[in-house]
């Protein structure tokens, strides 16, 4: 919620708006504003976590009830806490210049808390079928479940499908054009792919499964064609066939342990690839920025979202692998904390990135994250 208020009131410039030109009625009860399908979208999918951690969060009554009504009634005060939340955002952008605040937002925030709360009832309900179990059942996959969808959303970026031909056309052309190969950005997607395929084999699929991982690439593949406006090149896919090879046949010759210490290192490997190649110094040195976020609030929406999206990728399996290997989930998250800062501070000399603190917080707030879950066991990585 912290962030959703950062993000919807950023820079923070208010101004008293002229209160007797507001259509009050109007404003509240008109849902049907012209907006674009970007914008549907990111109001729907950041009310998502809200319904989803809410119900998980709501206190359940000590007295036994009927489990469906105890259910139907906490979810009725998250929605109602949650939509009561997102109509006082708008109401507060009648004050931000910068805004212009809709009732439809406010349809599409609810609508993403519903969607939040049939996931977290689904989960409820299985992991109370599992009993004493569930629990652990939850730590064992709740974070691969986590990272897998990030990098779903990281490729299928803006998700909206178009079936014209010219769209068709162009991505069959991008998809073949060999001139534009770059090995340092086919490096990292061979590396993210091979971690993804990882995390979908070891908590997902069986070890071996190939068939099943080459249609899930090919589902891919189909559906990058399909979405206009689309990150697709000759690079991204021999990234993606590669990542698939490695780890169908890493997998066959190491344990998971062993999988994990190399997984490890080649995701440190492609971060400092992703960061400072083609490791030019700066003519001067430039400025850090402490505004958090700072440099993502700033141009395309859609860009920067995915690039938050690709940061948790990498930052989350990182952190999942080494709290796999070492038990001391602090000392992991300082440690990558402090990797990330060093890069960071290098930007000022090296690179064309801008040096801020973003990037170590997001490290901060996934390890924060991650320290709620139970550590799996290293007898359970090599059955």
């Amino acid at each position: 919620m912290a962030t959703i208020i950062y993000g919807t009131l950023y820079p923070f410039q208010f101004v008293w708006p002229n209160l007797e030109q507001i259509e009050w009625l109007d404003w509240g009860t008109q849902v049907s504003q012209r907006t674009t399908n970007g914008d549907r979208l990111s109001n729907l999918l950041t009310f998502i976590p809200i319904g989803f951690i809410g119900l998980l969060l709501c206190p359940r009554p000590a007295k036994k009830y009927n489990s469906q009504i105890v259910i139907l009634t906490r979810a009725l005060w998250v929605l109602l806490a949650a939509c009561s939340f997102a109509y006082l955002l708008q109401i507060v952008q009648f004050f931000t210049p910068r805004r212009v605040p809709t009732a439809a937002d406010v349809l599409y925030n609810c609508w993403g808390v519903i969607v939040g709360l049939l996931v977290a009832i689904w989960l409820e309900y299985f992991l109370s079928k599992k009993g004493n179990g569930g629990k652990y059942w939850f730590s064992q996959y709740a974070i691969p479940a986590f990272l897998v969808s990030v990098w779903g959303l990281v490729q299928l970026f803006p998700f909206f499908l178009a079936t014209d031909l010219v769209t068709l056309e162009n991505h069959l052309v991008q998809l073949i054009d060999l001139e534009r190969f770059s090995f340092s950005q086919f490096f990292i997607q061979s590396i993210f792919w091979f971690t993804f395929y990882r995390l979908l084999q070891d908590y997902f699929l069986v070890r071996k499964s190939a068939i099943v991982l080459g249609l899930v690439g090919v589902g891919f593949i189909i559906l990058k064609i399909l979405i206009p406006h689309v990150d697709i090149s000759f690079t991204w896919l021999l990234g993606m066939m590669a990542g698939l090879l490695f780890g169908i046949v890493l997998t066959r010759k190491f344990e998971k342990v062993e999988l994990a210490k190399i997984n490890i290192l080649l995701l440190l490997f492609a971060l400092i690839i992703m960061e400072f190649y083609p490791f030019h110094t700066k003519m001067f040195i430039s400025s850090f920025n402490w505004l958090p976020l700072g440099s993502f609030l700033n141009g395309s929406l859609w860009v920067n979202t995915q690039l938050v999206l690709k940061l948790f990728f990498v930052y989350g399996s990182l952190l999942f692998w080494l709290n796999l290997i070492f038990p001391e989930k602090i000392k992991n998250i300082l440690i990558l904390v402090v990797i990330v800062l060093i890069q960071e501070i290098s930007q000022l000399v090296f690179s064309f990135g801008q040096a801020d603190i973003t990037n170590p917080l997001l490290v901060g707030m996934l390890g924060f994250a991650f320290l709620k879950f139970e550590k799996v066991e290293l007898k359970h990585l090599k059955s």
